[in-house]
């Protein structure tokens, strides 16, 4: 047993019938932590939040909440968690604050100051007595948020949390989600598909296909440029010319032409140098910029495309 980790799966598997739709999977979550759960459609990752939360039942292994079985001893686990898992589940027909008014009615010692609170968090306070069926999706999503909040969860999972928001909503729910892992310590499991939002967001990422875990590691790991070559642009006048003499003079590059500008597959010494030999033969060079991979590069290179 480890006292420090919030979340803990061990040798997770899922089978139906004689299908594997879990294999093995293991993860590790700490406490004040924003990790991304990421993966292709179909790869498992609904599942896996499902059977995190006690939605559906393990073939085989393991899955404490701070030490606690969901299998063995749910009521106890489940306690620590907040969760959305696909879409809220609200009553239309209700205001907002009759949603989370009946939900706090299932938690002792949850009044109207933290139902309040809880709106003012996600930007409802305006809306709150609104009723549900008058709600964008956007704002749907926010009061699912409220509701997952509700009772200051020490687990937060959240799948799709970004879902039917407009850019500066996408802003404002990332950043309540950090401040959320930093100032209160709570362990936020993020699913999603907006790669360049688990980008902003995540301090670590975990990567599973076909119901395996292809990778897990830090989210500046993911994107941080590999040692030795990689391509840098070179914008110069002339480019035609200078491809042509940057060929000759280096023989051993793999150079082309893009937009206009020269590429070039090198080491940064050799881009130097390159760039020495340019001004030195009467080039002006304009700019010389480094490719920088994204998430979404390193997330097409693991899970190999649409394969």
């Amino acid at each position: 047993m480890n006292d420090i980790l919030a979340v803990q799966l061990q040798n997770v598997t899922k089978k139906i019938g004689k299908k594997t739709i879990i294999d093995k999977l293991s993860l590790d979550i700490l406490p004040g932590e924003v990790f991304g759960f990421l993966g292709p459609n179909g790869a498992g990752k609904t599942t896996t939040i499902r059977m995190m939360v006690g939605l559906m039942a393990m073939t085989e292994g393991e899955i404490l909440i701070h030490n606690k079985s969901i299998a063995r001893d749910f009521k106890g686990a489940i306690a620590s968690v907040g969760a959305i898992v696909e879409n809220p589940e609200l009553y239309n027909f209700m205001s907002g604050y009759r949603n989370l008014e009946h939900f706090a009615n299932m938690i002792p010692g949850i009044g109207k100051d933290r139902i309040m609170e809880v709106a003012r968090q996600v930007g409802l306070e305006g809306r709150i007595h609104d009723k549900v069926k008058t709600y964008s999706l956007g704002m749907k999503q926010r009061l699912g948020l409220a509701q997952a909040i509700l009772h200051k969860p020490s687990v937060l999972i959240l799948d799709e949390p970004s879902n039917g928001l407009d850019p500066a909503g996408m802003r404002e729910m990332r950043e309540y989600l950090r401040g959320l892992a930093i100032k209160d310590n709570t362990a936020v499991i993020v699913s999603s598909h907006q790669l360049a939002e688990m980008e902003m967001m995540c301090d670590r990422i975990a990567i599973i296909q076909d119901g395996k875990l292809i990778d897990v590691r830090e989210k500046s790991d993911f994107i941080r440029q590999d040692e030795g070559e990689s391509w840098f642009s070179f914008k110069i006048d002339k480019p035609e010319k200078a491809e042509a003499q940057i060929r000759e003079a280096f023989p051993d590059l793999r150079i082309n032409m893009e937009g206009g500008a020269i590429k070039v597959r090198a080491i940064a010494e050799t881009v130097a140098g390159i760039n020495v030999w340019l001004v030195k033969n009467g080039y002006l060079v304009y700019t010389i910029t480094q490719e920088i991979k994204t998430l979404e590069d390193r997330f097409l290179e693991v899970t190999g495309g649409r394969k």
